[in-house]
C-alpha cells in the first residue's frame, strides 16, 4: 500500500537518532503522524502527538529519552492536509 510506518526503541540513554525518508515515493507528499515520549504532556501515557508534511529524502531527526520510543506513520498527503499541516522545518527534532 501507500501507508509507511516507523518504530524507534532507545536504551539506558537519551539519544539522536536521524533517518532519511529515502523509502517514500518520490514526488509524493505525505503526512508524518509522530508519536514521542514527553514528560510534559498531561495524559496517563505522556505521549505527545504531532503532524508535518514530508517528502522522499526529508531528514526526520528525532530525540530520544532514556528508555523511550517513538513511531510514526506516513500516509499520502490530500490537499486539506497540505493545508493543514506545516512542512517539517530542518529546525524541527522530533
Amino acid at each position: 500500500g501507500a501507508d509507511w510506518y516507523l518504530g524507534l526503541i532507545g536504551n539506558d540513554e537519551a539519544q539522536r537518532v536521524s533517518l532519511t525518508a529515502d523509502w517514500l515515493a518520490p514526488d509524493t507528499p505525505y503526512v508524518m503522524s509522530v508519536y514521542t515520549d514527553d514528560p510534559t504532556v498531561e495524559t496517563a501515557t505522556h505521549v505527545a502527538v504531532r503532524r508535518f508534511i514530508v517528502r522522499q529524502g526529508d531528514v526526520l531527526p528525532f530525540s530520544l529519552l532514556p528508555r523511550g520510543g517513538a513511531a510514526a506513520s506516513f500516509s499520502p498527503a490530500t490537499k486539506a492536509d497540505l493545508k493543514a499541516y506545516k512542512k517539517l522545518s530542518k529546525k524541527t527534532v522530533l
